[in-house]
């Protein structure tokens, strides 16, 4: 269907109207209603009723303005018009979040303006990991889903599979970063990486512990020049295809990379750094580790929305081989003694526990900052000295 393989925001008219040209039937993944009623109490329970039970299936969209003849499509007959197009989606948006427990994330609308002057509004409900949601407008506390004959609402027996679903998807994401780390501390990287300390990011959306998600991760490759940071780089010129899908890395030295990006066909992302724990000192410069991660984790969700990847995402640090380390006040590598505490880190291996990023602009301190203060714990001191008591990024 080519509302699946176009980006959401490049859909249009023409696209739309494909659905109809290609025959393509109401079913699992896609609803047409000829209007859109949200005037009364019990049209407002309809409307999230239908984009409830999209979440807690296998996603899918809504077009309003598409009239249908035995769930197919026939004519793209539009909506009126709206004076304040970004009102309109605001309001319905309001409606939604208001209206459904719990937040569905990774939700889009769109406003299509037609060339007959009228207006499709197109809405996109991704598959959801926060199972289940339900409807709660009016007390009206029901939970659905969605099959390829159309909505239907959830018996106890449905909804403990939804339960037990969540979690199998929470523990399918900790044990792909496990394998990953397995693999990277055995030296089975993408490309060589230097010996001593490592930090090591993964961005793993929930939609990752299903295998049938493939994402094209050629969409992030322009040339020569490709559009991936690592961690220290605004542009790495150097990138490669690979097997797990497409890797950018820094200039090797000896034939060792300081760091690499992996960007997985499943929207993970894996971000290995050998610089900026320290050069042998087993000092770690806080504001260089704590600086890099916050400035680049936005570039790599910026990569992750433009392959069509949808929140909520697990973003996982790990620090390795770092026992008997410090942290650095300064962002020099050799820092005068009173500038550290006195605890090292007792343990070579840092795990810190997942966080999950809602959206695609959430603020980056306020989910990298408790796992930084982790690490900072893990160096005998109660939070990041990097941030004021507000929480607020000041670095030295």
């Amino acid at each position: 269907m080519i509302l699946q393989t176009k980006p959401f925001d490049d859909i249009g008219e023409d696209e739309v109207q494909r659905l109809i040209t290609d025959s393509v039937s109401e079913g699992q993944y896609v609803e047409y209603k000829e209007s859109l009623a949200i005037g009364s109490d019990a049209e407002k329970k309809e409307f999230l009723a239908d984009i409830s039970a999209f979440a807690n299936a296998s996603g899918g969209f809504l077009v309003f303005g598409m009239s249908e003849i035995g769930g197919l499509p026939t004519k793209l007959s539009g909506l009126p018009t709206e004076p304040d197009k970004d009102a309109f989606v605001l309001r319905i948006e309001n409606m939604i979040r208001d209206g459904i427990e719990p937040r569905i994330f990774g939700l889009r609308l769109k406003v299509i303006e037609l060339r007959s002057s009228r207006i499709v509004l197109l809405v996109f409900v991704p598959k959801s990991w926060s199972l289940p949601h339900w409807v709660i407008f009016k007390d009206h506390a029901k939970f659905y889903s969605r099959n390829s004959i159309g909505k239907y609402p959830l018996k106890l027996h449905d909804l403990r599979q939804l339960f037990v679903l969540s979690e199998t998807a929470s523990q399918r994401i900790r044990n792909f970063r496990a394998e990953r780390l397995a693999s990277i501390i055995a030296g089975e990287t993408p490309v060589p990486i230097k010996e001593g300390p490592l930090a090591i990011l993964h961005i793993v959306p929930f939609s990752a512990s299903s295998s049938a998600d493939n994402f094209d991760v050629s969409l992030l490759d322009d040339g020569y020049h490709t559009i991936l940071p690592t961690m220290h780089q605004e542009v790495s010129r150097y990138r490669r295809y690979n097997f797990d899908g497409l890797v950018a890395f820094n200039n090797p030295n000896d034939g060792l990379h300081d760091e690499y990006v992996q960007f997985f066909r499943n929207g993970s992302v894996e971000v290995v750094d050998a610089y900026s724990l320290g050069h042998g000192d087993k000092m770690i410069p806080s504001v260089l580790f704590e600086g890099s991660l916050r400035n680049a984790v936005p570039k790599y969700l910026a990569r992750l929305e433009r392959l069509g990847v949808t929140p909520p995402l697990f973003a996982m640090l790990s620090l390795i081989h770092v026992s008997g380390f410090r942290m650095s006040f300064s962002h020099l590598f050799r820092p005068s003694p009173e500038q550290y505490g006195f605890y090292a880190i007792e343990r070579d291996y840092l795990l810190i526990p997942e966080v999950v990023v809602n959206d695609f602009q959430a603020d980056v301190d306020n989910f990298m900052r408790p796992a930084f203060d982790m690490v900072w714990n893990a160096c005998s001191w109660p939070r990041s000295q990097n941030y004021d008591e507000q929480g607020k990024w000041k670095g030295r």
